[in-house]
Order: C-alpha cells, then sequence, then structure tokens
C-alpha cells in the first residue's frame, strides 16, 4: 500500500560488486568502496531531488545519505554542495528549476536533526538562485470541479473536528462521519504531513480504539517520522484487532529491519506472504533481507523467484537474482539475470559492470571487454552531461 522506504536506498544505490568508476576486472566484491567522485556526487544529487521532488521526506532523505555512508560523510556531502552551489551561482545562466528543487529539500528535511547543516546550505544556493531567476508562463490551470454545497454534518465536522482551540469531541459523530476523518487522516499521510497524520488519526482513535486501519496507518506516518518503535506498537494494535491484515504484517517487517532486527523482520514478512503471497514488493524485501543481510543466498534467490512470478518486468529483482547467483559463484545463471535485467534497463551501468564480472569468470574475455566498454561509456556520458 506505501512505497517502501529502505528498499529504494538498498536497490538503487549500492551493488554487492561495488560501484566505482572503472569497472571491475578482477573479484566482483569490493574490499572497500571508493570515494564518490564530482561527476557521482551531482549525479546522486541529482537523484535525490528527484526523489524529494516525488514527496520524500526526512526520513527518505536522511537514509539516501545513510546510504551512500561508506563512499562520503555528510561533513564531504557539506563541503561538495558547496562547491556545487558556487559554480552555478558563478553562472550567469537561470536556474529556476534547480532553486525550487533546493527549496523544497530543505523544507523536507528539517526534522532531522543531522542534515540541519545541509539544509541550510540547500536553502541559501536556492534563495540565491531564485533571486535571480527568470519567471516562467504560467500554464493554464485546469477549471476546477463545482464542489457539492457543504451539508449541516460536514459543516458540523469542520468546525468541531479541527478547530486548534479545545479538544475535538469525535465520540458522538456516527460512523459515517468519522470515516471522514480517518480519510482526512489519511490524505495527510499521503501528503507526507507526518505528524499531522499521526494527531489526526489519535483523534479518531480517541473516538474508536478499534480502528484497525487507524492504527496501521498510523504506524506507517511513525516510522516515516523515525520512530520505529511506536511504528511497531501501532503495527501490533492492528493485527491484535486484524491478524490476517497482510499490511499490517509487512510494514511491521519493515520497520524491524530499520531497527536491525532482521530476523523479526522475515518472520513478520513471512506471515504476510502467508496471507498474501502475490506481493512481489514483499518477497523482494525479504530477499535484500536474506542475502545481503544473512548471507543466506540460495534463500534469498527463492525468494526474488517468487517475487518475479508476480513483477517480471521488475529490473532491480533481476539485478538483484544475479548478485545472488555471482555470491554462489554461479556465474552463468549470474549473467542470464543480469542480461535479463539489461533488457529491462539498457542503460544501468552495474549490470554492465557485473555482467563483465560474470563473462570473465567464465572466460569470455572478449565480451568482458565489451561489456565493460559499454558500462565506461554509460560513465562518460554522465559526465558529459
Amino acid at each position: 500500500m506505501f512505497q517502501r522506504v529502505w528498499q529504494w536506498f538498498s536497490g538503487r544505490f549500492t551493488t554487492l560488486f561495488g560501484s566505482s568508476t572503472t569497472p571491475s576486472t578482477d573479484r566482483p566484491i569490493a574490499a572497500k568502496p571508493e570515494p564518490l567522485d564530482k561527476t557521482q556526487y551531482e549525479h546522486y544529487f541529482l537523484q535525490l531531488l528527484d526523489g524529494v521532488d516525488r514527496g520524500w521526506e526526512g526520513v527518505k532523505i536522511y537514509r539516501f545519505f545513510e546510504a551512500l555512508s561508506d563512499r562520503a560523510t555528510l561533513s564531504d556531502w557539506e563541503s561538495w554542495l558547496r562547491r556545487f552551489g558556487d559554480e552555478r551561482l558563478a553562472n550567469e545562466g537561470s536556474h529556476g528549476e534547480l532553486a525550487r528543487r533546493l527549496l523544497r529539500l530543505s523544507d523536507r528535511s528539517h526534522s532531522v536533526d543531522d542534515l540541519q547543516t545541509i539544509r541550510a546550505i540547500a536553502r541559501e544556493i536556492g534563495a540565491q538562485l531564485e533571486g535571480r531567476a527568470v519567471p516562467a508562463e504560467s500554464p493554464p490551470q485546469p477549471q476546477s470541479q463545482p464542489q457539492p454545497e457543504p451539508t449541516p454534518q460536514s459543516e458540523a465536522i469542520d468546525s468541531d473536528f479541527w478547530r486548534d482551540d479545545r479538544p475535538a469531541t469525535i465520540a458522538a459523530l456516527d460512523r459515517q462521519a468519522l470515516e471522514v476523518e480517518f480519510n482526512r487522516a489519511s490524505d495527510r499521510l499521503h501528503a507526507g504531513a507526518f505528524e499531522e497524520a499521526v494527531s489526526a488519526f489519535d483523534r479518531v482513535l480517541e473516538a474508536d480504539p478499534n480502528h484497525d486501519r487507524a492504527w496501521l496507518e498510523r504506524g506507517v506516518a511513525l516510522a516515516n517520522l523515525g520512530q520505529l518503535k511506536g511504528a511497531i506498537a501501532s503495527y501490533d494494535r492492528a493485527i491484535a484487532l486484524n491478524p490476517s491484515a497482510a499490511p499490517a504484517w509487512s510494514h511491521r517487517g519493515d520497520a524491524f529491519y530499520d531497527c536491525g532486527d532482521i530476523e523479526a523482520a522475515i518472520a513478520s514478512w513471512d506471515r504476510a506472504l502467508e496471507l498474501k503471497p502475490q506481493d512481489a514488493e514483499t518477497w523482494y524485501n525479504k530477499g535484500l533481507a536474506l542475502g545481503r543481510n544473512l548471507g543466506r543466498w540460495q534463500e534469498a534467490i527463492a525468494a526474488w523467484d517468487r517475487s518475479l512470478e508476480f513483477q517480471p518486468d521488475d529490473f532491480e529483482t533481476w539485478f538483484y537474482r544475479g548478485v545472488g547467483f555471482g555470491a554462489l559463484k554461479q556465474w552463468e545463471q549470474a549473467l542470464t539475470s543480469w542480461e535479463k535485467t539489461l533488457e529491462l534497463k539498457p542503460d544501468f551501468r552495474d549490470a554492465w559492470i557485473n555482467k563483465g564480472t560474470a563473462l570473465q569468470h567464465l572466460g569470455r574475455y572478449n565480451e568482458a571487454i565489451e561489456a565493460n566498454n559499454r558500462a565506461m561509456e554509460l560513465q562518460s556520458n554522465a559526465v558529459s552531461e
């Protein structure tokens, strides 16, 4: 129902075989990740701004930096961002879109203490760039649909439920009105207003402590705020009220994973999959935990195979399936998976690197060179852009 937070970073920003600038020509597993170079800083930072544009909030933004922490510390990012800003400010061109994204990044990261310096730098650069941006012509606005006239009941809800000057009295509201308020709380969650969402779900639960969906979505909001123990407690309440709620079990697994309790995460995901075996994302997450965290690669591959039964065109699952076979030194199977990855996403540089590694292990050296050349070509294209 909701995007898994940790999945983005384990799936998109690192590989088992490293992601250094030069494709590997020996062992696939890098002993120590290379620090980010200038091009990679900009490449990943623009991915971050894209994510923020799609709705990432504080926790997801922090986990972006955490996922790359073995290649760049927060202090490194702060220094690079200042240089990045100086370069853009020295350019006389207009950077209105970049300014907007930097200001949004600053706004969205306000709740994370460790990101306050990055937040301040982004806001300073964004404000300076915005000050000289040429305003774009506003696109025509879609004609709004006529709104229905408010009913006496809806006016009462608006005036009583959301007033800040006194506690809301919702115990007397009928079930239909309570669902209206639950939907409003859910809208706040989907809009990324997580603190507001928690407060809104608390008001719903004050009226109906047995509202299992409110407990579930309250847990999602808390997880996005980094309050993982509170999130797990909310999921537990949702499960106690509705033991067959697969999403509650799945999100509970996500929270345990983020707490570092891998076995508890897998146990929760297993229960979710008993209830909803067609959940491709939970199979994918289980595979990552089994492989990357526990080294149980054969079981991880089995989990990814199940995920692909329901989502056969997911290039990340094919990629990690190849990683699993590579970890087991089964290079033919690894190669098959990475070729499928590249069929789905031809510009996935890490898959070209790993394909070259597999071909080298298979003694197909000319093809390995071609794969490595393709990886370097993609790197060169990224530099020129």
